[in-house]
């Protein structure tokens, strides 16, 4: 909803940024894999963030979900510029309404 409502209000070929935790990066597979939770990405301890993110994703989810609502992805890339997919922890996206 809140990505429908994005494009909604942004100009014609007005442009979206997000920045998200990489669920690919190896910490977090690795942490996944040793204890079967999710890890806490947020880094703060107040009520608000106790549970961290809802939903984690990774270039590929994140790319085909922008896509399928009506944006086109015109940077996708991560924090590491060597190997980015398994040793970036964030995900860096630039996308724009199509026309």
């Amino acid at each position: 909803r809140v990505l429908k409502e994005a494009k909604r209000v942004l100009k014609p070929r007005g442009r979206i940024v997000i920045s998200t935790p990489n669920m690919s990066f190896f910490v977090y597979r690795w942490h996944y894999f040793k204890t079967g939770e999710l890890p806490n990405t947020e880094g703060h301890i107040g009520p608000i963030w106790k549970s961290g993110h809802i939903r984690f994703f990774n270039k590929k989810l994140l790319s085909d979900l922008l896509t399928k609502v009506g944006f086109n992805i015109t940077r996708l890339e991560g924090t590491s510029k060597f190997l980015p997919d398994i040793l970036a922890s964030i995900i860096l996206l630039e996308a724009q309404v199509m026309k």
